[in-house]
């Protein structure tokens, strides 16, 4: 997925844990993995009904959008407070 929705490749992943996306679909788990020191390879392979933009910023940044509520989706906001915590943010 991140190939493909990105461009980008990874040799240094990490598993962080899984999350709910939604409480009342208690049974559909996101599991999330942090790829660290991640490399432009390629262009985006989305698919015909796919649509997404690519932000590059620093974690700080990323941290600062979850808590201004600007990145609100559960997982993204789980992998994002995980690596700051991880990395001293």
């Amino acid at each position: 997925e991140l190939f493909e929705e990105t461009g980008y490749v990874s040799d240094d992943w990490q598993f962080i844990g899984r999350t709910v996306e939604s409480s009342a679909k208690l049974t559909n788990y996101m599991h999330i993995y942090f790829a660290n020191h991640c490399r432009k390879v390629s262009r985006q392979h989305l698919d015909a009904t796919e649509e997404i933009e690519v932000l590059v910023m620093p974690l700080e940044q990323a941290v600062s959008m979850v808590m201004d509520n600007e990145i609100c989706c559960n997982s993204s906001a789980h992998g994002i407070l995980w690596a700051a915590r991880k990395y001293g943010v």
